[in-house]
């Protein structure tokens, strides 16, 4: 996991010639308070952080 961690999940991806993954990446830029998805939706994507932090959270029934 270290090379990742060294050269980033993309270019690591890049290196080991993943099949058709430029058709599949694209870049975003979400601003403070904005949310990737919620609880509505079905997410499988995997997101790479270049720069700030993101907040993890948990919606509860109780």
């Amino acid at each position: 996991m270290s090379l990742i961690k060294e050269i980033g999940l993309y270019n690591y991806l890049v290196q080991k010639n993943v099949p058709d993954l430029k058709a599949h990446v694209k870049v975003l830029s979400v601003k403070r308070g904005a949310l990737l998805y919620d609880t509505t939706q079905r997410y499988t994507d995997i997101y790479e952080i270049v720069s700030g932090a993101v907040k993890l959270g948990r919606i509860s029934d109780k």
